[in-house]
């Protein structure tokens, strides 16, 4: 039993090393012998409830994930088996698909609750007209990287650059603009 394992270790040694080289007929070989296109179906019909269509997607995901990782050299022996490893890729894929899901639900459901595109419009323009009116009352240090920000679309790295301040120091302006622009708006409130 134990040269058997030594055998399938040395003989799965070579196929990955093939695979490394370009070989597809590595990759065929080592697919067979896991039983991959098996242990995915298994996986998918185990952790997802989804279409048929889409386990077939996420199927073919899941062996070229494999596969390209495999190529890339990427699988350490040492770290666990390669169905382990196989099934390490399968999870990752299903989280995303999962997520992606989530999101496109997300997407879905707000489009269809807000078509009244006119009253959003005006919601967000007086949201916008607020914000101007509070950024107004900020000292300059603060409008400056509000608006290098969040109009400018610049990133921390771009500000504390265009500044001459380091980044810890553009967090901070942030935060702390961030912070008075509530406190305006709660005194706002208040006063309505």
């Amino acid at each position: 039993m134990k040269e058997r394992s030594t055998l399938a270790s040395k003989e799965l040694s070579a196929l990955l090393e093939r695979i490394r080289e370009g070989d597809i007929s590595a990759e065929d070989t080592l697919l067979e012998y896991i039983q991959a296109f098996e242990r995915v179906d298994v996986i998918l019909k185990q952790r997802l409830r989804a279409p048929f269509e889409d386990q077939q997607d996420l199927a073919n995901e899941i062996i070229a994930a494999f596969i390209i990782y495999l190529r890339r050299g990427m699988y350490r022996a040492n770290k666990g088996t390669i169905t382990s490893y196989l099934w390490g890729i399968s999870r990752n894929k299903i989280r995303d698909y999962l997520r992606h899901k989530q999101r496109f639900e997300k997407e879905v459901f707000f489009e269809n609750n807000f078509e009244d595109s006119s009253e959003k419009e005006q919601e967000f323009s007086e949201l916008r007209d607020r914000f101007r009116r509070g950024i107004t009352e900020l000292d300059s240090k603060y409008q400056q990287v509000i608006i290098m920000r969040y109009y400018e679309n610049l990133s921390p790295g771009e500000i504390s650059s265009e500044l001459n301040i380091n980044r810890n120091q553009v967090y901070n302006r942030l935060h702390y603009a961030l912070r008075l622009l509530g406190d305006i708006y709660s005194r706002q409130a208040i006063a309505i």
